[in-house]
């Protein structure tokens, strides 16, 4: 009595068994010529840019810069606008105490001082 737990010896496909199926998958060879030639041609594809792959790629790398170059434009806007907010406020604080001042001023009383 021969004890069969090995994988099957014969070429005969799941489908064409009927009621039973193999216990393993067919294993892949990793050296198979077709899979070379298309592997290789996959690889030229690769190394060889297309027009409208270099196309895409120059159009997003010009939506990132304008992108940077938005943000950078913001950023610098927001800062002078603080720096004009922050001399502003020290206007402000000059002429209200230079009007304090001259409110608290006495009345100046002009009077002929005899020569």
């Amino acid at each position: 009595m021969s004890d069969d737990t090995g994988p099957p010896t014969n070429s005969v496909t799941s489908q064409s068994m009927t009621g039973t199926y193999p216990k393993y998958a067919e294993t892949p060879m990793p050296f198979d010529e077709e899979e070379d030639e298309t592997d290789q041609s996959l690889y030229e594809e690769l190394e060889q840019p297309s027009g409208q792959s270099l196309l895409s790629t120059a159009v997003k790398g010009l939506v990132i810069a304008i992108i940077i170059a938005h943000l950078f434009a913001v950023w610098t806007l927001k800062a002078d606008i603080n720096f004009v907010l922050a001399h502003q406020k020290e206007q402000v604080q000059q002429y209200t105490h230079i009007i304090s001042l001259l409110q608290n001023m006495k009345q100046v009383q002009w009077q002929i001082v005899p020569a």
